[in-house]
């Protein structure tokens, strides 16, 4: 569809010189194209964007874990130990599979039984990952699944 587009729209386009020597038409569309896009993507929200999603969020993490002399911190690097030493033994049997047949107006059901070598459920979370598989071995991207 790309390949598509480029070459008999685009290319074309952006080719089709007047006599001022370029294509009003692709100046046209490339000054319409500013005017909606730029609103929407610039630096502006750029920073905003790593502002909220990660800065502010690193600061309010790091609040958290230097709480009362960095007790967060300790009960992180505690925990994460916990998990190292459980995950090689964690265990997941699948109880009832999930049908074959998958439409969009069904919600997807199946059951696992975890075994959690000693960690809190809490502690983990299980997902389903499922893709669409297409002919000549073409698949979309995995989405990921929290399991209830």
């Amino acid at each position: 569809l790309i390949l598509h587009t480029l070459r008999e729209e685009v290319v074309p386009l952006y080719y089709q010189r007047g006599p001022q020597g370029h294509s009003t038409e692709w100046v046209r569309r490339a000054k319409q194209a500013m005017m909606t896009v730029i609103p929407r993507f610039n630096m502006q929200r750029v920073l905003r964007d790593y502002t909220d999603k990660l800065y502010r969020r690193a600061t309010e993490q790091y609040a958290r874990l230097a709480h009362e002399q960095y007790s967060g911190a300790r009960q992180l690097a505690e925990w994460k130990q916990r998990v190292r030493q459980a995950w090689s033994r964690i265990d997941l049997r699948l109880i009832e599979a999930a049908s074959a047949e998958i439409t969009r107006d069904r919600n997807l059901r199946m059951r696992v039984a975890v075994s959690l070598a000693g960690l809190q459920p809490g502690d983990v979370r299980v997902e389903f990952v499922a893709r669409r598989l297409l002919p000549q071995a073409a698949t979309d991207a995995p989405a990921a699944v929290l399991v209830r």
